[in-house]
């Protein structure tokens, strides 16, 4: 058995692609990868893509999803996907569509209300027409995706923690981002955007000045750059901004924090949220529905109320003097979500498909 893999590609800055590696690590099938880049607005480089991984000799096509991969508002997928079904219908592959997002009512702002709902349901069911097999990584992406469109076949898969880690001493790993290994180290990982609510770690940062904050990551080209230079422009003394990582400079960062916070304003599933439990760094995040559900279920991650930065700092404090109650709770979720018993549930679909 074999899979085809159809997914931004490993030189491109995005979430999407990092998790994809780290499930062909994992995968004890073998598997091929068809490149995508990200946000481009060459629609030929998508049809061309996408007839590649629809003649491909794999057994399975299983597409990472997310709606930016495919451009701006998600153009370029009215000709991917429609290729991939002809395609694999001849062929007779079946398709997976794993949905790292869910564009639901809230997607829908003014102005123009009406049509923007009217397309966003239309691209939805056209993904579920496609789909033979569709995943989720959380229940609530789920229920957002099913409220505008049905699906056939569905399961929620958690997203994983990754096992391919590069552990190094903190002294080693501050030095490589130019951080002092005497200061407790608090960092938000990830690609700057205003959702994951940086202004607001730099409202935590003001209040716990004893500590190093740490802006950790920058913002995909042209994207944000606004929001950007805002969130440079308040950073003080004690904040550091590293710009985007490379490869070892993002494990790095992760061996030289002492506490991850993540003060998002929406989330569906997290990649930085796993590499916290790859890693074992205690997590402190806004108290949105699935940080809530997730405290609820697994006592991990720490929450304080999105619109509250003076809890926020003080349950800074809080989890820097006593990280063990977070990190023992994120310790059970690890074992029971490793990467190789999320591959092995994967490949358990492709077989069941065929």
């Amino acid at each position: 058995m074999k899979v085809e893999l159809f997914a931004t590609g490993p030189d491109q800055d995005c979430g999407i692609a990092t998790y994809t590696k780290t499930l062909e690590d994992a995968l004890e099938i073998d598997y091929h990868r068809t490149p995508l880049r990200l946000r481009s607005c060459n629609v030929v480089h998508y049809i061309r893509q996408s007839v590649k991984a629809g003649t491909t000799d794999s057994d399975v096509i299983h597409v990472q999803h997310e709606y930016d991969i495919y451009g701006p508002k998600s153009i370029a997928s009215w000709f991917v996907f429609p290729i991939l079904w002809i395609l694999s219908t001849l062929r007779r592959r079946p398709i997976v569509i794993t949905f790292h997002s869910a564009w639901g009512e809230e997607t829908v702002e003014p102005p123009l209300v009406g049509l923007k709902w009217t397309y966003l349901r239309l691209n939805n069911w056209m993904l579920a027409r496609v789909a033979d097999y569709a995943i989720f990584l959380s229940e609530d992406t789920r229920q957002t995706f099913e409220a505008t469109t049905s699906l056939s076949s569905v399961e929620v898969i958690a997203h994983g923690v990754p096992t391919d880690i590069h552990p190094m001493s903190r002294e080693q790993a501050c030095n490589r981002l130019g951080l002092d290994p005497d200061t407790d180290i608090v960092a938000e990982p990830g690609f700057v955007r205003p959702q994951k609510g940086y202004h607001t770690f730099l409202d935590i940062a003001e209040r716990v000045p004893e500590a190093t904050f740490v802006v950790g990551g920058g913002t995909h080209e042209g994207e944000y750059e606004e929001y950007m230079a805002e969130i440079q422009s308040r950073c003080g003394e004690g904040v550091v901004v590293t710009g985007v990582l490379d490869d070892d400079e993002f494990h790095a960062l992760f061996n030289a924090m002492d506490l991850a916070v993540l003060p998002y304003e929406s989330v569906t599933q997290s990649g930085i949220l796993n590499w916290c439990l790859a890693y074992e760094v205690p997590v402190l995040g806004t108290d949105v529905e699935r940080f809530r559900e997730l405290t609820a279920e697994y006592g991990f991650p720490a929450v304080f109320p999105i619109d509250d930065p003076d809890s926020g700092a003080e349950r800074v404090r809080t989890v820097l003097e006593d990280p063990q109650p977070v990190l023992e709770s994120m310790r059970d979720y690890r074992a029971a979500h490793g990467m190789d018993d999320i591959a092995a549930t994967h490949a358990a679909v492709y077989q069941r498909l065929l």
